[in-house]
């Protein structure tokens, strides 16, 4: 699984990378053998002069068998954003994995 991450209008500190990339692999680390990339990113959307909610984190993961699949949420603070935005994908990989399963990986309780 390839993570690569970025930042728009903001510093990606060190810190912050490996908050990020901590984060990430807790949430779908179950799922690493099907998850092809992880493209995160931060944004700050106005820029460093307006405050409130202004932050966004978007994730793209590359799913084998799924495809790309979108979270994305914006906050005022960014260590939330990101354990808000890291657990849904989490949440979303499993449901659409779990789905594929249900619908092409298992039998009926009567064997058809």
């Amino acid at each position: 699984m390839k993570i690569c991450m970025f930042s728009h209008r903001m510093e990606l500190t060190e810190e912050l990378k490996t908050y990020l990339e901590r984060r990430l692999l807790f949430a779908v680390s179950r799922f690493a053998l099907k998850i092809q990339s992880i493209d995160a990113g931060l944004i700050d959307v106005n820029g460093e002069t307006a405050g409130g909610v202004d932050k966004r984190c978007r994730i793209v993961a590359k799913v084998a068998g799924i495809g790309r699949l979108v979270v994305q949420d914006d906050d005022a603070e960014l260590l939330p954003l990101i354990d808000r935005t890291t657990d849904r994908l989490g949440r979303l990989i499993g449901r659409k994995l779990g789905w594929a399963q249900e619908r092409f990986g298992r039998q009926s309780a009567s064997g058809a």
